[in-house]
């Protein structure tokens, strides 16, 4: 068996993505899951190290899952760790073109190759997760229960941070 590293900026952590780790985890030997900065996210709802502990939490019934935190590109990362794949996950039709453009990159870069798994979950995009929270849509269905309320408590505080109190 191998090693792989599923990676994301996982802000916020969604059900589809405890999905993939549950998956993953069974076509590899250990599982790294790495928390990493993207630099079209900016203003991220939990810090680096408040997603790490929620991974943790969320994934500490998996001994061969290990929740790190990735510093520069993918590609320059991975070897340092000896992992034999990358693990990425694919929304119907949504991400399919980005995702063969990271892999391909990662190819030539690192020389290291790209798993694909489907979402099984209806795995909705953190922006639209976000988009649900200011508007306080219940999450429960998309997001960990122990986080649900801290998101809409957090994406609400940005948004009128940003843009000034709703008037509904």
């Amino acid at each position: 068996m191998a090693k792989a590293l599923y990676s994301g900026s996982f802000d916020p952590i969604t059900l589809g993505h405890l999905d993939m780790i549950a998956r993953a985890r069974l076509i590899c030997e250990h599982l790294y899951v790495g928390i990493g900065a993207n630099a079209r996210k900016t203003n991220r709802l939990f810090s680096f190290e408040e997603t790490k502990q929620i991974l943790e939490q969320e994934c500490a019934h998996y001994p061969d899952v290990e929740i790190i935190l990735i510093e520069g590109l993918i590609a320059d990362f991975a070897p340092t760790l000896e992992v034999d794949f990358l693990i990425r996950g694919l929304r119907p039709s949504e991400d399919l073109g980005g995702e063969m453009q990271m892999a391909h990159a990662n190819l030539k870069l690192g020389q290291i190759e790209t798993l694909f798994l489907m979402s099984q979950q209806p795995h909705i995009s953190s922006t639209l997760i976000r988009e649900l929270a200011i508007n306080g849509a219940p999450l429960d269905d998309f997001v960990p229960k122990s986080i649900s309320a801290q998101i809409v408590k957090r994406t609400q505080n940005k948004y009128k941070e940003h843009n000034g109190t709703r008037n509904n």
